[in-house]
């Protein structure tokens, strides 16, 4: 993937987070997520944890208040994806 492909895709889902219709929101994060695991021909999931984690470090990184708040948004909406998406193996399942 290329840094312009990485940057598109990376504003679109923080830009996501100021769009108070949760689906339309939620439609924009899934969209954005896929088209970046396409690019780099990895999981869906993987994909959602790897830019969840860069928004969740740059949120702790960030000096500017309205630049974290939106980065808190934008990586809470992935969190929430990733709780409705990701299954977590139970311990019941041996």
């Amino acid at each position: 993937m290329t840094e312009k492909q990485f940057k598109e895709h990376y504003l679109k889902i923080l830009n996501s987070s100021s769009i108070e219709d949760v689906e339309q929101r939620e439609k924009i994060i899934r969209t954005e997520v896929q088209a970046l695991a396409d690019i780099d021909g990895i999981l869906f999931e993987t994909a959602l944890g790897k830019i969840e984690s860069i928004f969740i470090d740059q949120y702790f990184q960030e000096d500017d208040e309205k630049v974290a708040e939106q980065l808190q948004m934008a990586a809470s909406g992935l969190m929430m994806m990733k709780m409705l998406t990701v299954k977590e193996p139970s311990d019941d399942e041996d």
